[in-house]
Parts: structure tokens; sequence; C-alpha cells
């Protein structure tokens, strides 16, 4: 997103938000600022936020969040990404601080049925640790598949070594969806991927650089198919990972949030990079 961009959000666009949060957390925490921000590199619009404690002796403390504008199809709110929880954390009904995954699932899972009860019905759930240690938590992460594809709708849930939800990512829409049959498998979109990587290089002014040269740099991954809408229709993509090579022989491997999301229409082989911009390749 676009920092340099914000402008103050209309009264729809606030509502919008408060109805959101009330559904994550009822009466919790109070709405604060809440502005309008563009997307960078491609046409969408966050309305971002920000929410306070009511706490009469956490006055200060406060979390962000971002809702997706106008479909209002994204909620995300970070409570707290800190090893040391705060009183941002959300309570849950009868938790304890969890010591294992499966303790935290069960936290996550009783606030889904008290907020998003739909989720009862995901194809499947998984929970894993946030940090090499869990010191950030679990998160739990509930999804639906058809064809083997990943569809729209997903929840996640983040639970803090308190026993309180630390984030919530929410994602609206059909839980299965009609797809031409893909023409591409991972390795081809991979292949793909390249290719637009080395386009996009010499489009910016960086010169000739071979795949050679390019797969000694890069690492891309293509890990699942998701359906997607563009343009009112829905296409099944690959989701690829782009992350530069470690630069030194034996170095740590580079953390997931350093990866790139790129995205390859399974069908025609349409190249979109993170920013979601598709790529022109030769």
């Amino acid at each position: 997103m676009d920092g340099t961009s914000l402008s103050a959000a209309g009264s729809s666009q606030r509502q919008a938000v408060e109805r959101a949060v009330t559904e994550a957390f009822g009466d919790r925490y109070e709405l604060g600022q809440v502005y309008e921000q563009p997307c960078v590199g491609t046409a969408c619009t966050n309305v971002v936020f920000t929410l306070l404690s009511r706490d009469n002796g956490q006055s200060e403390a406060f979390s962000n969040g971002s809702l997706s504008w106008p479909d209002k199809k994204h909620l995300n709110v970070l409570l707290d990404d800190s090893d040391r929880p705060s009183v941002m954390g959300y309570p849950v009904t009868g938790a304890k601080a969890p010591l294992t995954e499966q303790e935290a699932y069960k936290i996550a899972q009783q606030y889904m049925r008290e907020h998003y009860r739909w989720a009862k019905d995901a194809v499947e759930h998984k929970t894993y640790p946030v940090g090499e240690k869990a010191e950030l938590g679990w998160m739990t992460s509930w999804r639906w598949l058809h064809d083997d594809v990943l569809m729209p709708r997903m929840l996640d849930v983040q639970v803090n070594r308190a026993g309180r939800v630390s984030q919530v990512a929410v994602t609206l829409g059909p839980t299965r969806v009609k797809l031409e049959k893909a023409k591409l498998d991972a390795g081809q979109a991979e292949e793909v991927v390249r290719e637009g990587l080395v386009a996009q290089y010499q489009a910016n002014g960086g010169g000739d650089l071979s795949k050679r040269q390019l797969q000694a740099r890069y690492q891309v991954e293509a890990f699942t198919l998701k359906a997607a809408e563009r343009d009112g229709t829905w296409r099944p993509e690959w989701l690829a990972n782009v992350s530069m090579r470690p630069e030194e022989p034996g170095a740590d491997s580079l953390e997931p949030g350093e990866a790139e999301m790129w995205r390859v229409d399974a069908v025609n082989g349409q190249v979109y990079d993170g920013t979601d911009t598709p790529v022109k390749a030769d």
C-alpha cells in the first residue's frame, strides 16, 4: 500500500469498518482514525484504521487494521505483534495460556465459533507456530478446496502465548466456483514466472539478464492453485513465491515474509507480479 496518499475516509467507509470490527471483536475496542489508502500498482483501495483500548489505564494502546473497499471482502487486524502480549490481545471465553499447538487450536476454534461460525464448514484447517519457537503463538487457517483448487473464502486466527487472539484475517467469497481446467502445471508456472522476471528486469532498464543468471539469483516456487476473480470471471491461478537466494553459501534461508507473491493464470499463462500488475514477456 502507498503510505504517502492517505485521505480521510467517508462516513460510509467508517460505518463499514465499524460493522466489520464489531463482528470480529464486539465492543472490545474503540475505533480511532480511519483513512482511505490506494494500493500500489493496481486498481484497489483499502480503508486503514486504528483500534484503541477501552482500558482506562491503557488508553495509549492501539492496533492497526485494514478493510478492502468497496467490496469489503478482506479484513485484516493485527492486534498484537510482540512476544510480550499486550492489553490489545482479544480474550476468548474460557481461554488459558496455551502450551501446545492443539491447545492454541482449541482457542482459535472457540473464537471462530463465536464470531465466524461459517468457517466450521471449511474443508480443511491447520495450525502452525508463528516464530521459530512459536514466540508469537500459533496461527490457525481454515480453507475450502474444490477440485484441488483453493477457493476464495478464508479465515486466519492467530493466538498468542497468553491465549488471546492477536491477529485476524478474513476473506469473504464463494466456497465453490466453476473454473476452466488448468493447462499449466507447477513447473510450467515457475518457468513462466522466470520469463516474467526477465521481462520486468529488462523493462526497468536493468539490461539483459539470461534465465540462467536469473535462476542463480532468484528462487521461484509455485505452491498452489487458487480461484481468482478478474474482470468478473473466475480463473485458476498458480500462486508462486519469488525470493532472492542467500548471498553466501551456507547462509540462513530467507524468511517467508521476504518472499514476493506472483500469480500465473493456469489457462493462458498470463503473469502478475507482487503488486498484482500484469507482466508482459517477449
